[in-house]
């Protein structure tokens, strides 16, 4: 059975984000690196929040958001 193990979101805000992923959705946060990064847990998958700084998809500047997963 394939399961996701990884979820990166691309944010333009990260402080948003994460506002909204563990106040509003009830995920508890890993850890934080101010507005570059931020990871949260799951349940099994780690929930990643990126931002400008740190986007690796190419989604970002804050106009656009963009999902990426990986698999384990």
């Amino acid at each position: 059975m394939t399961r996701i193990g990884n979820v990166l979101y691309s944010a333009g805000d990260v402080g948003e984000a994460v506002a909204f992923y563990r106040d509003a959705l009830g995920l508890p946060l890993k850890f934080r690196d101010g507005d570059r990064f931020a990871a949260l847990d799951g349940g099994g998958t780690t929930f990643a929040i990126a931002g400008a700084e740190e986007d690796v998809t190419g989604a970002c500047p804050r106009s656009r958001s963009r999902w990426t997963t990986s698999r384990r």
